[in-house]
């Protein structure tokens, strides 16, 4: 799908795109092979609570669900994914019920890219 079409059925600006079959600009000479249209927190947010990041997605989202069904009834992949950088491999992030409840009734997959000993203090 068109990032634009996107923006246009969630009345929402994303924080970045990607098009299909434009090149990477952090990849020298990588071609995309898939569109892509991104809501991030990097740069808007500074908590390491992971739960902190999902609300402010979630609070953009979360009146969004016919455009989600949209999307799900195209075909369309629709996930959310939460970096989350450790330092020692302990604890982890946590999702509230209430976080929980409005994924699943978006019919959103959660996951989550973890590094571990890459946490900075």
């Amino acid at each position: 799908m068109n990032p634009d079409e996107v923006s246009s059925i969630l009345s929402i600006q994303p924080t970045s795109v990607q098009r299909k079959g434009e090149r990477n600009a952090d990849r020298k000479g990588k071609i995309y092979s898939l569109s892509g249209w991104f809501l991030s927190t990097e740069g808007i947010l500074e908590s390491r609570d992971a739960r902190r990041h999902l609300d402010w997605i979630i609070e953009k989202v979360k009146e969004k669900k016919v455009g989600f069904q949209e999307f799900h009834t195209r075909g369309y992949l629709v996930d959310m994914c939460i970096r989350w950088n450790s330092k020692s491999g302990h604890g982890g992030p946590t999702l509230s019920p209430k976080q929980m409840s409005i994924l699943a009734d978006l019919e959103v997959e959660l996951w989550f890219d973890i590094y571990v000993g890459t946490l900075e203090e």
